[in-house]
């Protein structure tokens, strides 16, 4: 019990700190999110862009009349905290070294930063619609609806708020956990390929053969080990 105690201690502590480290870096990395969705936004040819406005994240729409309209976005600070998991979690991994820690580190946080802007990218759909619908019905109301259509279509924003309700309710989490099972399969992997190459001999594309057709999990490397090793020969009495 020791050691799931441990590891989770270890993951407790490393959390903390980067959560901590990141109420400083915060702000460089939502810069480094923000410029992305909006070179998306203008790829799209959207006439949206996100901008800082005080303390806050909002998404900036300019309306064909020119008037600009700021929508606040919700939440916006939540969408890292998968960043200080996958860290935490990698970090506080037993018997594993240093460098493989930081090699998964800075695989797996690309992946996640493009998971952020996709959901800053959805986040303006619901957000526009959001602040369409919370309008008195009235002519101004359908004149609003008739422009947003026109660049944003209600069916994408249903789309979008089901896929970012699923994402939040698992799926920010589920990528971490995913990785990181991801990242220790592929060591054991990596060491069975070692224990072949150097403990029998086995010629390195023989190795790849046997990995790619996934047989190490099924219990068939053992067997071509035992198969490979010199047979003894039996003194006839």
């Amino acid at each position: 019990m020791n050691g799931p105690l441990l590891f989770f201690a270890r993951f407790v502590f490393i959390a903390g700190a980067l959560y901590g480290l990141w109420q400083i870096l915060s702000p460089l990395y939502i810069s480094l999110v923000m410029s992305a969705a909006n070179e998306l936004f203008s790829g799209l040819e959207l006439p949206v862009q996100l901008q800082r406005f005080g303390h806050s994240l909002v998404f900036a729409y300019q309306r064909t009349s020119g008037i600009m309209l700021r929508l606040e976005a919700h939440q916006y600070e939540a969408i890292y905290l998968n960043t200080i998991a996958a860290i935490a979690l990698l970090g506080a991994t037993p018997k594993q070294s240093l460098e493989w820690k930081f090699r998964w580190v800075c695989k797996i946080l690309p992946f996640l930063w493009a998971t952020h802007v996709a959901t800053f990218f959805m986040g303006g759909y619901i957000a526009i619609w959001d602040y369409a619908h919370s309008i008195p019905p009235s002519q101004s109301q359908g004149e609003l609806i008739v422009e947003f259509s026109a660049y944003f279509p209600f069916e994408h924003k249903l789309w979008c708020t089901a896929l970012l309700g699923q994402w939040n309710i698992w799926g920010r989490y589920a990528v971490v956990v995913g990785g990181w099972f991801f990242a220790l399969r592929r060591e054991l992997v990596g060491q069975t390929i070692d224990f072949l190459q150097q403990q029998i001999g086995v010629p390195t594309r023989e190795v790849h053969q046997l990995h790619n057709k996934s047989l190490i999990k099924k219990g068939v490397v053992p067997k071509y080990i035992r198969a490979q090793r010199p047979r003894q020969n039996t003194p006839v009495q």
